[in-house]
């Protein structure tokens, strides 16, 4: 977009160019970077103030620049709310797809507008479950790491070593706290798994 000066009233001794222009909204930057987006959705943010300038010529705060890296990515990938609504038929489609592997996803009691709200989830797949028992060293390690993003938790993770010395994965969770119910759900959910490979397991 151009600007021509039809009038000035009073003298007028210097002229610059306006690098951070209001009208450039998070929405219109969106819209104007969303194939350059959908290209790399994990653009770095110097890469995008770059982009901005060679583009269009303006300039915008970094605040700016990650909430347009957020909302492109929902746009792109979809909301975080839809997706925690979509477990539930994942956890048949592992199940019908993956004969014999393990999923649960558990969920708050409802609100008072009736919605439930996710609380854990854990996840084996039958494969990994006879990996370990047939290749892997007879030893499983767990852990727990932080999620980043807007809604946090903890990943937790069972794993183990194959011959090579690399790391199996053998069973994930997520879960709200790494506290006593949470590693007891992920435990119980584990033993389950095996049980269904015919381990007896204590």
């Amino acid at each position: 977009m151009t600007w021509a000066i039809k009038k000035i009233e009073g003298e007028h001794n210097e002229f610059f160019f306006l690098k951070k222009n209001p009208m450039a909204t998070t929405i219109w930057m969106v819209k104007k970077l969303e194939s350059d987006l959908k290209a790399q959705p994990n653009m770095p943010v110097n890469s995008i103030v770059d982009l901005l300038m060679l583009k269009f010529g303006i300039e915008a705060c970094r605040r700016t620049l990650y909430k347009v890296r957020v909302v492109s990515s929902e746009l792109i990938f979809g909301a975080h709310e839809k997706s925690y609504n979509l477990l539930p038929a994942y956890a048949e489609m592992i199940k019908s797809t993956n004969p014999g592997s393990w999923e649960l996803t558990t969920w708050h009691s409802p609100c008072n507008d009736g919605v439930f709200n996710f609380k854990a989830m854990f996840v084996t797949y039958t494969a990994w479950i006879r990996g370990f028992l047939r290749g892997c060293r007879p030893i499983i390690g767990v852990d727990g790491c932080h999620l980043k993003g807007r809604y946090k938790g903890m990943l937790l993770s069972a794993i183990s070593l194959d011959s090579n010395n690399n790391i199996f994965l053998v069973a994930y969770a997520i879960v709200g706290k790494e506290m006593t119910d949470t590693w007891s759900y992920f435990f119980r959910n584990l033993k389950v798994a095996f049980q269904q490979q015919g381990m007896y397991c204590y």
